[in-house]
């Protein structure tokens, strides 16, 4: 079985700023003061008794409101750690922002998946959601300042994050890390070292899905493939190609 604990760095990193912003909550080498609970993903941990079939980038969470704010939330971590909340009372404390996790990105990627036997009920539970901006705010529009800003945790504790956690995933999905965005857009946001490179020569940026690989060592044998339309869904008929590529590649 493969060792979840390759993850522990990656956990480690979002429990202390999360930790920090329960704290004073004062800007630290150049973050915001935000008034929401910053939620850097969303789902399975390596103590959870499901394997993991899928992980989702997403841009940014939704609007924050009062009960996402620190009065609210300091009961429900306290002293804790974000990652031990999630298996506790957080999904509790934020049952729609787990409903949306679940309905939006862990159900249409788990029902297409038989193969697995998986109830849908909790899919979310096998799913791991990562955001590129751990931020509330009702547009994604300063998604490209944060990462701006905060590239190197950004390259190594959000994209190395997904591609780790994507070596876990058990079944079709494995090393394939989904990225809901705008291919042009999320090339646009890594533009140095990173040299994402397209999966085929021939491959129209325009057109969702799009495939690609980072070529670093730390990146090595994942793919990365961007969807997006449908609003902010994953769309149906795309998840549907990559899992039917994904299938005929493995055979």
């Amino acid at each position: 079985m493969p060792d979840r604990h390759v993850l522990q760095k990656h956990y480690d990193h979002w429990d202390k700023f999360v930790s920090h912003w329960l704290g004073d909550g004062k800007p630290e080498d150049g973050k915001r003061n935000e008034d929401f609970l910053p939620e850097p993903w969303w789902g399975w941990t390596i103590d959870s008794k499901f394997p993991l079939n899928s992980v989702v980038i997403n841009l940014h969470p939704g609007k924050g409101g009062t009960i996402q704010t620190r009065k609210a939330v300091k009961p429900v971590i306290g002293n804790g750690k974000y990652s031990n909340a999630m298996t506790g009372a957080l999904p509790h404390h934020l049952p729609e922002t787990h409903k949306w996790h679940n309905s939006y990105r862990a159900k249409p990627l788990l029902s297409r998946l038989q193969e697995l036997h998986a109830p849908l009920s909790n899919a979310i539970d096998r799913h791991l959601s990562i955001e590129l901006s751990p931020y509330h705010s009702p547009t994604s529009k300063d998604v490209e300042s944060y990462v701006n800003a905060n590239y190197q945790e950004v390259v190594e504790h959000t994209l190395q994050f997904a591609a780790d956690a994507s070596r876990l995933i058990e079944g079709p999905l494995n090393s394939t890390v989904i990225v809901r965005c705008n291919a042009q857009r999320f090339c646009e946001m890594f533009p140095s070292f990173l040299d994402i490179k397209p999966c085929s020569p021939n491959q129209d940026l325009s057109k969702s899905p799009c495939w690609f690989t980072i070529p670093l060592q730390d990146f090595e044998g994942v793919r990365f493939v961007c969807v997006w339309g449908a609003r902010n869904f994953l769309p149906k008929k795309d998840i549907n190609e990559i899992i039917n590529q994904l299938k005929t590649n493995n055979k």
